[in-house]
């Protein structure tokens, strides 16, 4: 596949200070990349994140039949016409790479990627990478295959893996001890749902971040705050996903590392906030 080469717009600090927006790496992240006018979880859609002027995405990563790690967020994948439905799990890298998922006027046939494609992408364009482990079956060996194609791209330190449960981080960081981990199952909404933090903690190496990913609706439940004391005294790290016009000043207020906003959707009015929250922090 051929990329348009232009980077397009790229949001300044300057601009932001003139409230414009202001797009910087540690804050939005776009939710499976820029769907308006690209296929979810495609390459594409990454590239177009970055061409408007946002600097990570989230990508759902499944594994195929033939162990290899691809871009997808349901286990089934439909082609453009409906006509061809294949399951990720039960087909090659092969064949849902041969697959139209959609057909673009500007990229052309667009197909299912594999992690690996999105890595150079992501390399070439300079876009980090937040990987959401949708397997539920994510084994040992699995982990490993998957902390193996991020670390053999040369990208690793632009990626931030979102497994389900620490077991599986554990296995990534017998591959690269380095590796970063946020995670969403388990995140507490309340006090009384924050979940045994020692196995989360275990996973800090000094040379990574560790945390929960929250749904931004639970920062209006009256003890969340008191709830994301609890973790940030533990050593870990908050970020938050589902974020929009409504919940954003709440999370703002908590000082998150990181937002995802919801549906790809433009995101420069979180940023303009973001950023002049920041400078009170």
């Amino acid at each position: 596949m051929e990329f348009y080469t232009g980077l397009g717009k790229i949001i300044t600090v300057e601009a932001a200070a003139s409230g414009v927006g202001y797009a910087a790496p540690w804050i939005t992240a776009i939710h499976r990349g820029w769907v308006a006018g690209a296929r979810e979880n495609t390459l594409p859609a990454m590239w177009l994140t970055k061409e408007n002027g946002y600097h990570w995405a989230e990508c759902d990563i499944r594994f195929t039949s033939d162990d290899v790690p691809v871009l997808a967020h349901d286990g089934t994948v439909t082609s453009e016409d409906g006509t061809v439905v294949l399951t990720v799990a039960d087909s090659t890298a092969a064949q849902l790479q041969a697959l139209t998922l959609q057909t673009h006027a500007r990229f052309g046939a667009i197909g299912v990627a594999t992690l690996k494609e999105a890595l150079d992408l992501a390399r070439l364009i300079g876009l980090g990478l937040l990987l959401d482990c949708k397997d539920s079956h994510f084994d040992t060996d699995h982990n490993k295959i998957l902390a193996r194609t991020v670390l053999e791209s040369g990208w690793a330190d632009h990626v931030v893996y979102m497994p389900k449960k620490p077991e599986g981080a554990a296995a990534i960081l017998e591959v690269d001890r380095n590796a970063s981990f946020d995670f969403v199952e388990h995140a507490p909404g309340t006090v009384d749902t924050i979940p045994d933090l020692a196995p989360y903690q275990a996973l800090l190496t000094g040379g990574n971040t560790v945390g929960f990913d929250i749904n931004a609706g639970y920062v209006t439940n009256d003890d969340f705050p008191e709830a994301a004391r609890t973790l940030r005294e533990a050593g870990l790290n908050l970020s938050f996903w589902n974020v929009a016009a409504s919940n954003c000043a709440a999370v703002m207020d908590l000082g998150p590392l990181r937002i995802t906003k919801a549906n790809g959707a433009d995101a420069s009015d979180l940023d303009a906030l973001y950023f002049s929250k920041r400078q009170s922090w």
